[in-house]
Formats: C-alpha cells, sequence, structure tokens
C-alpha cells in the first residue's frame, strides 16, 4: 500500500512478485487500488492500476462507504482508469451508501463532464433510481426527510394521513427535485389491512431506503391514566405495529440484493425513563431496540440499520408549549434537522442527528435516573401547564407524520 501511494512502480511490481496479498483493505476499508485512485488526484496511475488488476484486485471491491474504484476515478475524471475498470468487469451501476453510482457523481461535479459521457457510452443507466419509502411525510420531519432525500435525486413513496396535504407534498418534490413520487394516503390505525394496500402499490418498486417515521404522541405530557384510551391503542398500532411491519414487508428485497438502508425514527425520550411520557417514551425504545437488533443481524448482508433519536424539533405538534414553539440552536425547525439527520445515513447506526442532541444525549446518559426523573416531572409540569393555558378547541385525534414521532419528547 505505501508503494501503490508512493507511485513507485518498480516496488509495486517487486511485491506483486514476491506474493503480496492485493485484497488486503486499510482500516477505511480501502485496498490498494482505492489509495493509488486517491494519490494520483487527477492525474492517472494507470500503469499502476492495470498491475493491481492482473495480480488479482477486485475491481468491484467496496471501501467502508461501498464506493467501488469507478467511482473515485468518476470522481477525479480518470478516463483511462475508467475504461480500464469497465474492461476489468466492475459494476457500472453499483450503488454507494447513499445510492449515487459513478454518473451520479459524474454530474456533482461539473468538470466531469466527459467523464459521464464516457460512462453513458460504456452502458451507465441514466434513469438508476431507487426508490425510498417514508411514512409519516405529509409534515414535519417525515416531509422534510423525503425532501432531502429527492434532494439527493432519489424517487419518493410518501405515505401518510391526509391526501390533500400528502398530494401537494408529492407535487412541490416532483416539482422541486424533477423526480417520480407516489401516495399513498392512509391511517396505520386501521389494522392489518393496510399494508396489503401499501403492497400493491410498491411491489413492483425497487426500495432502496425505508424510513419508519410515522407515530402518534401525546398531546402535551400527561399521566398515564390521564391519557385517552384511543391514544394508547394507536401508540401502540401506529408507533410499534407500522415500523415492525413495514420493516418485515420491505427488507426481504434489499437483503435478497445486498443493499439498503432501514431509518428508525426514535426519540431522544427514550433516553432515560420519562414521567409522564410513559408509553410513548416506551413505544421509542422499542423503535431503537427493534434498529439496534436489526443492525446486527443484517450488517453482513450489507443493509444499513439506524436509530435516529432526536430531542425536541420545532413542529406544529410542539406549538401547545410557546417555548417549544420558536426553533433555535436547540429546537431546531423540521428542515434543519432532516438536512443534518440524512447526512449521517450510512456512518453511524445510532444518533441523534444532530449535533446539539447529541451533546444533549450525552448529558441525558450520563446524569442519575433519580435526578433525571425530577428534572423531567419538573419541566414536564410546566410543559403541561403551557399547554392548558394555550389550549384550544382540537380533534382527539392529532396525529400526522414526522413531528409525532420526534418532536416531542421530554
Amino acid at each position: 500500500m505505501y508503494a501503490v501511494q508512493e507511485k513507485n512502480m518498480a516496488i509495486v511490481k517487486a511485491l506483486l512478485a514476491a506474493g503480496a496479498d492485493v485484497t488486503l483493505k486499510d482500516l477505511k476499508g480501502g485496498a490498494a487500488i482505492e489509495i493509488c485512485l486517491l494519490s494520483a488526484g487527477r492525474k492517472s496511475n494507470v500503469q499502476i492500476i492495470k498491475a493491481l488488476l492482473e495480480a488479482g484486485s477486485d475491481p468491484n471491491a467496496e471501501n467502508h462507504s461501498k464506493a467501488t474504484p469507478l467511482m473515485l476515478a468518476a470522481g477525479t475524471g480518470q478516463l483511462d482508469v475508467i475504461n480500464l475498470l469497465l474492461d476489468a468487469g466492475v459494476d457500472i451501476n453499483h450503488e454507494d451508501n447513499k445510492g449515487k453510482t459513478a454518473l451520479h457523481i459524474c454530474c456533482e461535479h461539473t468538470r466531469m463532464t466527459r467523464a459521464g459521457r464516457l460512462l453513458l457510452s460504456r452502458g451507465a443507466d441514466i434513469n438508476h433510481k431507487d426508490h425510498s419509502v417514508v411514512t409519516g411525510s405529509s409534515e414535519g420531519i417525515g416531509k422534510a426527510y423525503a425532501r432531502e432525500l429527492a434532494k439527493r435525486g432519489v424517487n419518493i413513496v410518501l405515505i401518510s394521513r391526509g391526501e390533500n396535504r400528502l398530494y401537494k407534498t408529492a407535487e412541490d418534490i416532483k416539482k422541486d427535485f424533477k423526480v417520480q413520487t407516489c401516495t399513498i394516503a392512509l391511517d396505520f390505525n386501521s389494522g392489518k389491512d393496510v399494508y396489503s394496500v401499501i403492497w400493491e402499490k410498491i411491489k413492483d418498486k425497487e426500495v432502496g431506503i425505508l424510513v419508519n417515521n410515522v407515530g402518534v404522541m401525546y398531546d402535551y405530557p400527561q399521566y398515564f391514566l390521564d391519557v385517552p384510551e384511543e391514544r394508547l391503542w394507536q401508540l401502540i398500532n401506529v408507533n410499534v405495529a407500522a415500523a415492525t411491519m413495514m420493516t418485515y414487508m420491505i427488507m426481504p428485497q434489499m437483503v435478497e440484493r445486498k443493499k439498503g438502508a432501514v431509518v428508525m425514527v426514535s426519540s431522544g425520550a427514550c433516553s432515560q425513563i420519562t414521567p409522564q411520557m410513559t408509553v410513548y417514551a416506551a413505544t421509542k425504545s422499542f423503535l431503537d431496540y427493534f434498529a439496534r437488533a436489526l443492525d446486527f443481524e443484517y450488517r453482513s448482508k450489507g443493509i444499513i440499520v439506524q436509530s435516529l433519536m432526536p430531542f425536541y424539533v420545532a413542529t406544529k405538534m410542539t406549538r401547545f408549549s410557546h417555548t417549544l414553539s420558536n426553533p433555535g440552536l436547540l429546537i431546531p425547525s423540521a428542515e434543519r434537522y432532516a438536512e443534518s439527520a440524512v447526512a449521517t445515513l450510512g456512518y453511524t447506526s445510532r444518533t441523534s442527528g444532530y449535533w446539539p442532541h447529541t451533546i444533549q444525549a450525552w448529558f441525558t446518559n450520563w446524569i442519575p435516573e433519580w435526578l433525571w426523573m425530577r428534572g423531567a416531572t419538573t419541566l414536564n409540569n410546566a410543559l403541561r401547564r403551557q399547554a392548558e393555558q394555550r389550549k384550544a378547541p382540537q380533534s382527539l385525534i392529532k396525529r400526522d407524520s414526522s413531528e409525532f414521532d420526534v418532536s416531542k419528547f421530554s
């Protein structure tokens, strides 16, 4: 690897003749062929790469980001290396952990026009796109997350309540990002029949990312016996059952293709036992546990499973509190949060998704449980008083999209 990095062809040949293992990787998952490409910059090390390939280097070797040598060559415009790799059998439409192909990378770098044209002439699929399924996506974080994925060229399947609102979200995404959208308007609280409806809509689509975001929570912090029975059933049916069954439905095709990502939108509420958010926090603990176990079970199959654990995010569901309704550094808007959270996918399996929330999570996990519960009780008492002061006539069932999932906790 050092000889390759220093571009010393004589030593590279001597080492290969002595039987050097060209399949070894560094701590970042990069093989010798990748190191050669990185050290070249925009200049080609084609002779060294040719020697490595002849010695048995895998042209489809992936690093920790699932990027292949072709992607690195495309990103630096090394045309002779691109041709060499394609002749060696590299997968021209391979996707990294962000769902990008070599052609996508060329499109991101305006100076790589020649490389892009070469890839197209060699068979790159100009329409190669996975779909991302985002539940609870008509408002709040679900909507913002879907827009962030669409910004990266991913087709979006939006599933949520409120047909008109969902349709408008889909049309805005299609107009703003020139991607395909599909809407499925339904209520996850309606029972198991909704999953057959979803399956009929998506069974012919290749789903690369599933974002289990839909959920419900309390209207404001409440003691357990003050929560309406109907809301308790919703917490189980929507927060727990929806993520479980959507994952069970979609993950098999990911395993078959040996690639894919599942995001479980949990909550910082489950970092510690949180009084007055009892059942909500318990359902989010389930999602965190579920994600962590799935990540271990299916990591070797090429599947990324991420537990996303945000703290307060300013959405419509925080309007009961004046304190929580104004976006800021600690309480970001849904758009600001989603922009940060999407960037963590593929890099960490368990995260708050937003660096100020990471600091909050560290502090939350550090303090003793008894102190946390006492502080949470004081805070939730204050928030409940704010809610009662601002309370206006509204429907008992106030659920839609991401904002229920991620914006409430104490």
